[in-house]
């Protein structure tokens, strides 16, 4: 997460005790970081930010096979899947006159933005990419963004994820009111997609 790298050291320089952000699994752990559409029942969960996708790929590949007019044109790509975000190899498409589900028939499968960003880069097909990693690769020219006609479903959110009880503890609270006000009057990821990055 980029971004946040600069939002999370302000905050650790203010309150050095607070300590690494990570895996709530873990009993030491107060806070976790989740991106999802729906976080788990048993804990607590602040949405801190709007987290906008796009399918994309890279000039050279469009080139090489063209470039998908309509969701179900991608049964023909090389799709590169994030196993964390569809675990069926089922993507998600809706516009004003419908809703579509199509299945994909993954070229690369991987649990990692960065790793299928990377893949992308290097021509090896469609991938499903958060804009705070895509945009800037848009913008520079070596990544499109396709089926902008159509919006990826569902919609994610940047949640603060923490057990109820940890809610009292005073760095808990600072931490998320930090990252909720570090948001406010404009989300660094969501940038690209609300100025219509094509």
């Amino acid at each position: 997460m980029p971004s946040m790298t600069p939002m999370i050291s302000t905050i650790l320089l203010a309150d050095p005790v607070i300590t690494a952000i990570a895996n709530l699994a873990y009993g030491d752990i107060d806070v976790a970081l989740r991106i999802t559409d729906s976080p788990r029942a048993e804990y607590s969960a602040h949405c801190i930010a709007v987290v906008d996708f796009a399918y994309c790929a890279s000039p050279q590949y469009l080139a090489k096979v063209g470039t998908p007019q309509d969701p179900a044109q991608l049964t023909a790509h090389q799709c590169l899947v994030n196993s964390q975000l569809s675990a069926d190899n089922s993507w998600h498409f809706t516009s004003l006159e419908k809703e579509t589900w199509v299945d994909v028939r993954p070229a690369i499968r991987a649990n990692s933005s960065l790793a299928l960003l990377e893949a992308t880069l290097q021509g090896q097909g469609v991938a499903y990419l958060p804009m705070y990693l895509a945009s800037p690769h848009i913008r520079a020219g070596k990544l499109c963004r396709i089926l902008s006609n159509f919006s990826p479903a569902p919609k994610y959110n940047l949640y603060a994820v923490y057990f109820p009880s940890r809610y009292q503890n005073p760095r808990v609270r600072a931490l998320i009111d930090f990252l909720v006000a570090s948001f406010q009057g404009g989300n660094p990821w969501t940038i690209g997609a609300r100025e219509g990055v094509q």
